[in-house]
């Protein structure tokens, strides 16, 4: 099997049942959701959580593709 679900500037750091997490160049840390259906794994973007640098607030997209978790 093989996941393709980094970015070039991404360091991977660590997978935990059906989640991969991802450091980016600037320290941001990328939570990959996996979820299995009828054909098979794939990944979850709906759910796809970013862990950033800031003041303790949680943001949502409003396109809906990205949460953004940041310093809490």
């Amino acid at each position: 099997m093989r996941i393709n679900v980094m970015n070039k500037n991404e360091e991977f750091l660590d997978m935990h049942d059906n989640m991969i997490f991802l450091r980016n160049e600037k320290g941001e840390i990328r939570v990959v959701l996996l979820q299995e259906g009828l054909d098979g794994l794939r990944v979850d973007k709906e759910r796809e959580i970013k862990i950033g640098f800031g003041d303790g607030t949680v943001e949502y997209s409003d396109d809906g593709e990205d949460v953004e978790i940041v310093n809490f």
